[in-house]
């Protein structure tokens, strides 16, 4: 049985799973701050036994997106993630 999906309110409670998706993302981020989804997940992976499915999310691109922290876009197929306070820091 899988554990029951959390929330996204739930998961912006958390504050270790935040901390370890934005550090993720920041690592990962190119000049504009969007960041491939695949390098973060690897980042993710080696920092800590980390499973998306363990908050009730099969993939990871469907967790960022419950947060409704982080921005998500696609391009060539290829899913991109952005924090979105540093979005909108680079805008000001």
């Amino acid at each position: 049985m899988s554990p029951s999906r959390k929330s996204g309110k739930e998961l912006k409670g958390d504050t270790k799973l935040l901390n370890l998706l934005r550090n993720a993302v920041a690592y990962a981020e190119s000049e504009d701050g969007w960041a491939h989804l695949s390098v973060v997940g690897s980042r993710i992976g080696n920092q800590a036994s980390f499973d998306s499915r363990n908050y009730g999310y099969p993939r990871l691109v469907d967790l960022f997106a419950a947060i409704d922290l982080f921005e998500m876009k696609r391009i060539n197929n290829h899913p991109l993630v952005r924090y979105k306070r540093r979005a909108a820091a680079t805008v000001a």
